[in-house]
């Protein structure tokens, strides 16, 4: 008999595909009738999700681990029923307390297609190791990629320098939870920088300057205001934003400007004390802002999450939400950038215990 510690179990099954795999488990090194389909679907966190390959593979080397003479064929699941719908010499499904009717779909299936009926096995949930604020104590591929909040997920771009600022980069999409982590880690000790808001500022397009000089030369005299020269923002917006070539323009012209003004203000701000720095900016990898900073931070929300809040903040349309959502990098764009991930789809004191954990580690990193 093989005993296995959980933490192996999780090595192998930490992270999981929004598409399932089908597990055939024979007793021989040949296909037999005992064929059993395992799977999920999972949808928080789906950026830190591995590839569909990546996943079989690890269920190869686990039951190769544990019983080299079961023979393992896998298939990537596209649909809630999956191969075991159509498959003839399946006999049993293997399910949980939550996925019972899931088995129930598969049976009904099976005898439209004219196939036996699959006798239903049913396991017990797994208690988590620790409790979940939002009442959710079961082990579970998202639990398990919730532990991935908060911690050192790589090494920092840049590691800590006596007499330097330690700066973070904060970013995610919008409706993220962005802005609200940044305010948690200022209550903390965090100086923080509002880059989106620094860019709409009057010194980013103060008359006069280069920035100002290169945006009339691009679009024309016809932004400017007669009265006192400044430009037209509206005017400007209604060039940019009908073309993403246009808006490419104004962005390769403004954004430089921008981080030099943000490069400024960190300057200051560890003139006055502040050691540790963060840029709340939701353009930072777009931009590549990324240069200015030690570690990149990202807030994470499921995109219909996303899509909820920002209907209900902005008085939008779901399709106008919806719309821009899919301007934005995209959560699996980000997340390979991340240093530390957020998710505050929970409740706030989550997302709360979410910051000052990766406060305290972020301290812990900059005294070692």
């Amino acid at each position: 008999m093989i005993v296995l510690s959980f933490s192996d179990w999780r090595r192998c099954f930490s992270r999981k595909e929004t598409n399932n795999e089908y597990i055939k488990l024979d007793a021989d090194t040949k296909h037999s009738d005992n064929d059993t389909p395992v799977g999920g679907f999972h949808f928080i966190l789906a950026e830190v999700i591995e590839p569909v390959n990546d996943r079989m593979s690890n269920v190869r080397s686990f039951v190769d681990l544990i019983r080299p003479s079961l023979y393992v064929h896998c298939e990537p699941i596209e649909d809630p029923c999956g191969p075991s719908a159509t498959m003839a010499d399946l006999n049993c499904i293997i399910v949980t307390d939550e996925t019972q009717q899931g088995a129930v779909q598969v049976n009904k299936e099976r005898q439209e297609n004219g196939l036996s009926q699959l006798a239903v096995h049913v396991i017990p949930m797994v208690p988590a190791d620790n409790d979940n604020q939002d009442g959710d104590n079961k082990l579970s591929s998202t639990s398990l990629r919730r532990e991935m909040l908060s911690i050192l997920l790589k090494p920092p771009l840049k590691s800590a320098e006596a007499n330097r600022p330690y700066v973070i980069g904060l970013t995610g999409g919008i409706g993220s939870g962005k802005s609200s982590i940044g305010r948690r880690l200022e209550k903390l000790g965090a100086a923080i920088i509002n880059c989106d808001k620094l860019g709409k500022c009057h010194e980013t397009y103060k008359v006069d300057t280069d920035v100002y000089k290169k945006i009339i030369t691009t679009f024309g005299e016809d932004i400017v205001n007669p009265t006192d020269r400044s430009i037209d923002r509206k005017i400007l917006g209604n060039k940019v934003f009908q073309s993403s070539d246009e808006l490419k323009k104004l962005t390769d012209i403004v954004w430089p400007a921008i981080l030099n003004l943000t490069k400024e203000r960190i300057e200051y701000l560890f003139k006055i004390g502040k050691h540790v720095i963060v840029l709340d900016a939701a353009v930072l990898l777009e931009a590549q802002w990324t240069v200015a900073v030690n570690e990149i931070w990202i807030a994470s929300i499921p995109p219909k999450e996303a899509i909820r809040r920002v209907v209900e903040r902005d008085h939008l349309s779901p399709d106008e939400a919806k719309r821009r959502l899919s301007t934005q990098m995209s959560n699996q764009q980000r997340f390979p950038y991340a240093n530390v991930l957020f998710c505050t789809y929970w409740a706030e004191s989550v997302t709360q215990k979410q910051v000052e954990h990766a406060w305290h580690l972020l301290l812990e990193r900059i005294k070692s």
